[in-house]
């Protein structure tokens, strides 16, 4: 179990941000028919036996003309039946024109004709990926490695499917074998390198990056991925190079913009923080953690009712939001809106209890510092994380909350304890800088 903070910002499970990274399959989805050249109907010679079929229909394939090949392979089976290639072919087609369930079904038909067919299973596999169907994936993957043990699509793939299962070791086993079996392999880089992320070897992971980018320059999933890891050990500048990089190469990405928009909270330059956001809100919505980092953004620079704005549209898209009350709750403080501030320094500690800085907060809610302010303020963690508030909290209850009243000179000895140790944490106009820590899948 990793440790969590109380800070603004915690890095969301890389899967969640980073998990698309890993490819389907080592095909291109590039071409679709319609994107091909003009389609011609071929003209089927009478002498063309089903292997001349096949064989033309191998070069529509590999030249993306995926229609013209499908009607090679189906004439093809038409004039031979049991033929295990031209299905294996013709499902290929089929997966590659996004026809996954036609696909699926010639792959089946070709295994059954042949049953060591390591390219039918390693086909169908990817094509069970695709539609969101691991089990199935995996087990086919499996039988295509054992098939053909030098086979790295299939360990790469593999390595996909145990790194969504949270399987992290058997991941990095898949993954490396891949590379044995293909060194330049930057996809598979990239996979080992975030389950290494996910077993918190964060060095490990930069260095298969590093080596995925020095193998393929345009990749902006290996540049986002390594500004991740900069952002994680605080080199928040290297990050936002490696962010800017991958926004370069791949423009449509909200995730990528909001954490570089949290970078630039770290390094205190708000008003880039807010363009990023402000992108990341216009790519994605709903987006309650890029409307709580532009409501910080704002409040840094003095745009309170801004920053009130976007805190309750986080609120809003996301109802459990410990940190979106605080920091509301703190701009009304600014605001003088004091008991708006209180309420929602209260819903913070409800749903977080262990939130020593909404407690805090609440203490300076008060008008004027008095015995309930105190008892609230006693309630908050120091830094070291101990209660203030032990060895004072029975007297409170039989002084302060009573009805008796103490003079000013004993309620001023009372909360200058309190106050010493608070007075460093006290709430101020700007916000708390964003600092990254581990995260947790």
């Amino acid at each position: 179990m990793r440790k969590k903070s109380n800070k603004e910002f915690e890095l969301e499970p890389s899967a969640a941000v980073l998990g698309y990274l890993i490819p389907a399959d080592t095909y291109s989805f590039d071409m679709r028919p319609e994107d091909s050249e003009e389609h011609t109907t071929p003209i089927v010679e009478q002498t063309l036996d089903a292997e001349a079929l096949l064989t033309r229909g191998n070069g529509y394939l590999l030249d993306a003309k995926y229609q013209l090949a499908i009607e090679d392979f189906t004439t093809s089976i038409n004039k031979q039946p049991i033929n295990p290639e031209a299905y294996l072919k013709r499902g290929d087609a089929y997966r590659l024109t996004i026809q996954f369930f036609q696909a699926i079904a010639d792959y089946t038909v070709s295994i059954a004709q042949q049953e060591k067919n390591p390219q039918a299973y390693l086909g169908r596999a990817i094509t069970h990926k695709t539609i969101n169907n691991p089990i199935q994936a995996l087990k086919d993957y499996m039988i295509s490695s054992t098939q053909q043990p030098i086979n790295p699509e299939a360990y790469l793939g593999m390595g996909s499917i145990n790194f969504i299962n949270r399987d992290y070791l058997l991941a990095i086993m898949a993954f490396t074998i891949a590379i044995r079996q293909q060194p330049h392999n930057p996809a598979a880089y990239i996979g080992l390198g975030l389950s290494h992320q996910e077993n918190n070897n964060l060095m490990l992971a930069f260095n298969c990056y590093t080596i995925s980018i020095d193998q393929r320059e345009f990749n902006p999933a290996a540049y986002m991925a390594r500004g991740l890891i900069h952002q994680m050990l605080g080199n928040n500048p290297q990050a936002i190079d490696d962010f800017t990089t991958s926004s370069t190469q791949n423009a449509f990405n909200p995730a990528l913009y909001r954490l570089r928009g949290e970078a630039h909270i770290a390094i205190k330059d708000y008003l880039l923080g807010i363009v990023d956001f402000s992108i990341s809100i216009l790519q994605q919505e709903p987006n309650p953690r890029a409307y709580l980092g532009r409501g910080i953004c704002n409040h840094a620079c003095g745009n309170f009712l801004l920053a009130i704005e976007d805190y309750t549209k986080s609120i809003e898209q996301q109802a459990i939001n410990p940190v979106a009350y605080r920091l509301r709750g703190e701009t009304y403080l600014t605001t003088k809106q004091h008991t708006l501030a209180t309420t929602d320094l209260t819903c913070s500690i409800e749903q977080q209890a262990r939130n020593p800085e909404a407690y805090i907060g609440k203490s300076f809610a008060y008008p004027g510092l008095n015995d309930i302010a105190y008892f609230v303020a006693s309630k908050a963690e120091n830094s070291e994380g101990t209660v203030l508030a032990e060895r004072n909290e029975s007297a409170l209850t039989t002084s302060s909350i009573s009805s008796s009243v103490p003079t000013p000179a004993k309620r001023k000895a009372r909360v200058t304890g309190s106050l010493e140790a608070t007075k460093s944490r006290k709430l101020t106009r700007e916000p708390k800088t964003l600092e990254v820590n581990n995260i947790s899948l």
